[in-house]
């Protein structure tokens, strides 16, 4: 299986549609990846710093 890294507009997508209250798993049917791929965007790029604490701020992702 080939792995493909996910789009700038991806991301940004992501950022979107966590803030419209999308879950994971609509995001992932959405975007057409496995709702693992979100998952582990999410675990990755949620800010850990004071300024972006628990936000996904894909433009920093």
């Amino acid at each position: 299986m080939k792995y493909k890294q996910l789009s700038r507009e991806q991301r940004y997508q992501i950022g979107a549609l966590l803030e419209a209250g999308n879950n994971k798993s609509e995001i992932a049917d959405i975007l057409g990846v496995h709702k693992s791929t979100i998952g582990r965007e999410l675990k990755r790029n949620i800010g850990k710093r004071v300024q972006h604490a628990g936000l996904y701020p894909p433009r920093l992702a």
